[in-house]
């Protein structure tokens, strides 16, 4: 079984990212082994932005990219760690077997 880049909560899903800012074309590229807190090794989605990486710009367009590629409103979505880093930690509110399913369509995972 392949390693899925978020856990499930029962009000909605962690989802950790790896962040390409600065990118030619937004999007999804796929999957990444990254080292995470504590020195353990997680698997991260990477997300590739074409906003550049300054004054919270990526971060923005992160949080419009997963909620149009979601269909979620952006209300729903929080960015919990990683504001100043590549490595990413978002909150997405909803119902986790719904989140899941729309991730895995959305990203091809």
């Amino acid at each position: 079984m392949t390693a899925v880049p978020f856990t499930s909560s029962p009000d909605g899903l962690k989802l950790r990212l790896h962040l390409q800012p600065g990118a030619k074309t937004s999007g999804f590229a796929g999957l990444r082994q990254a080292d995470g807190p504590g020195g353990k090794t997680d698997t991260r989605l990477v997300l590739r932005l074409t906003a550049p990486a300054r004054e919270g710009e990526a971060n923005q367009a992160l949080l419009s990219f997963l909620a149009s590629a979601l269909k979620l409103p952006k209300s729903s979505i929080t960015l919990e760690s990683g504001a100043t880093s590549r490595l990413k930690t978002v909150f997405l509110k909803g119902c986790p077997e719904t989140l899941a399913e729309r991730l895995k369509q959305a990203a091809g995972i």
